[in-house]
């Protein structure tokens, strides 16, 4: 596993650019009960699930949460040269 600033270091090493970086599962990673609620929701109230995806993913772009998920995402270009 890695965090962040060690993904970051490790792209650092080659010819590329960073062009996005993000966590998944902040908030729609839960236990068990707390999954059933998200489900509910997701099926029975759209705004709200469209709310909570909304935020997600504006939230697990800021530094703080990036570690928080339960997955990294990172989109890179290959430089040329």
């Amino acid at each position: 596993m890695f965090r962040s600033v060690e993904l970051d270091k490790l792209f650092s090493e080659f010819n590329v650019e960073i062009l996005e970086k993000s966590s998944a599962g902040l908030f729609t990673t839960v236990d068990d009960f707390e999954n059933a609620r998200l489900e509910k929701v997701r099926l029975e109230d759209s705004e709200m699930w469209n709310l909570i995806i909304k935020k997600e993913i504006e939230f697990t772009k800021y530094p703080g949460t990036l570690d928080c998920g339960m997955n990294i995402i990172y989109v890179i270009k290959k430089l040329e040269g």
